[in-house]
């Protein structure tokens, strides 16, 4: 199915559980707005099961829109990060924050991405948002018109896809580690514990 993607057009990922909490109507949502609105360069694709999936997947097929969906329900982790490698925006809608291992994943391939603005009033910080400040694009949850609006921009404008992809390139380095500097860090909590330990006998 990655295989039969089309390559003439912009690719929109969301990676995670079919499940209310994650945003997936939010997502199928927007992107539905798009086909309405006669956004054609786009193509939505969808890696992940739930317990909304049937829903979702009728949702697609009521509104006419198979044609602009691929559906994968689970893929080994090797494929998933060649799907990003391939993905030309990602999207997170997640109500509970965005600091998660897909999105771990999209920031440490890249992406261009949009995620789910800050919840204050709810008390969940989000901490990718923080992290990453304007090399993402912020929306609000239960607002699927906002994220058509986004996405119309970034689709009509690989110029700024490219431009975020690379803000995302630089900003990580300040917070995500190379194994060795992780392992280098680790091993030198564990010689201070150990050094303390001595010195307490």
């Amino acid at each position: 199915k990655l295989k039969n993607l089309p390559s003439d057009k912009v690719i929109i990922m969301f990676v995670g559980k079919l499940e209310k909490y994650k945003g997936c109507y939010e997502f199928v949502q927007g992107v539905l707005n798009l086909v309405v609105n006669k956004t054609p360069n786009m193509h939505a694709l969808i890696i992940g099961s739930g317990t909304e999936e049937k829903k979702i997947v009728e949702l697609v097929s009521d509104a006419g829109a198979s044609n602009f969906f691929t559906f994968i329900k689970l893929l080994p982790h090797s494929q998933i990060l060649h799907a990003h490698s391939i993905c030309d925006i990602y999207v997170s809608m997640n109500h509970l924050g965005n600091l998660s291992n897909a999105n771990l994943e999209a920031i440490q391939s890249n992406d261009c991405m949009i995620i789910s603005t800050p919840q204050e009033s709810k008390g969940i910080d989000e901490v990718t948002a923080s992290l990453l400040g304007e090399s993402v694009i912020t929306v609000p949850i239960n607002q699927p018109d906002k994220l058509s609006d986004a996405l119309s921009i970034l689709i009509s404008s690989k110029s700024k896809r490219e431009a975020m992809s690379q803000s995302i390139r630089e900003i990580k380095k300040s917070f995500i580690w190379s194994w060795d500097d992780r392992i280098n860090i680790e091993l030198d909590i564990i010689k201070k514990l150990e050094r303390g330990s001595t010195e307490k006998e």
